[in-house]
């Protein structure tokens, strides 16, 4: 099963209702369908069976840029917020062994810019 989509509108929101495997080539979807304001679109997570790293990231990008994620499966949030403090732990990591701002370090494949 590949990821389903359907919209629907509930006041002045974009409802996103996402069911089955969110994985990266959906996010590429996903991006072209939210070229606007993020603060306008709900995405409803209920049905959504298996996400992977990709789909984890950028679910946590659009929640920091003002999206509302309802009914998120647990294990997706706990991924999510796994995924913060791991940033945040790799950024306090790298200032103290005296890397400065504005350098950019590729950590366990991902690119971090301190």
């Amino acid at each position: 099963m590949t990821l389903r989509i359907e919209r629907s509108t509930r006041q002045r929101f974009a409802v996103f209702t996402l069911s089955g495997r969110m994985e990266a080539e959906e996010v590429a979807e996903l991006k072209a369908l939210f070229a606007t304001d993020y603060r306008t679109i709900v995405l409803d997570l209920r049905d959504v069976r298996l996400a992977d790293r990709d789909a984890v990231k950028f679910l946590r990008d659009c929640e920091a840029d003002g999206m509302k994620l309802e009914n998120c499966p647990a294990y997706v949030r706990e991924w999510m917020d796994r995924g913060k403090s791991d940033l945040a732990q790799a950024y306090l990591f790298l200032m103290q062994e005296g890397f400065s701002a504005g350098q950019t370090v590729v950590v366990d494949g991902g690119t971090v810019l301190v």
